[in-house]
């Protein structure tokens, strides 16, 4: 008898022992798809620091280019200023020939002349 019941309750502890594999089998199964999320979210947490870097670059590269335009610009019209001033401002009145060939040290003004505005109730003609 003592055999039968020995038996008896090593097939109740096998039987208990099944039950909690499956369960533990259950939990794996279930945990599992749950670390391979928690993976993946970490994958694209550090790709979305990565893409946000690449931005702030491109944005500092962007301001960089605009300066650059923005220098160009300035000096094209710097150079369009120096090349289109006045037939009157290039030529001497008395010798009728280019400043330049009058005077080699001669070099044109860096921004636009200014005109002296004469007002007309002044009695004298030149102030």
């Amino acid at each position: 008898m003592i055999h039968v019941t020995v038996f008896r309750d090593k097939l109740c502890i096998q039987a208990s022992q099944r039950r909690v594999e499956r369960k533990l089998k259950d939990i794996i199964v279930t945990l599992d798809p749950e670390s391979n999320q928690h993976a993946k979210q970490d994958q694209l947490s550090l790709r979305v620091k990565a893409l946000k870097r690449q931005l702030d670059e491109s944005e500092g590269e962007v301001e960089r280019l605009e300066g650059v335009r923005r220098k160009a610009l300035r000096d094209l019209e710097e150079q369009q200023e120096l090349h289109c001033w006045p037939k009157s401002q290039h030529w001497s009145l008395r010798s009728g020939r280019c400043i330049r060939c009058v005077d080699p040290s001669w070099a044109p003004p860096t921004s636009a002349p200014r005109t002296r505005m004469v007002s007309m109730t002044t009695a004298s003609p030149l102030s």
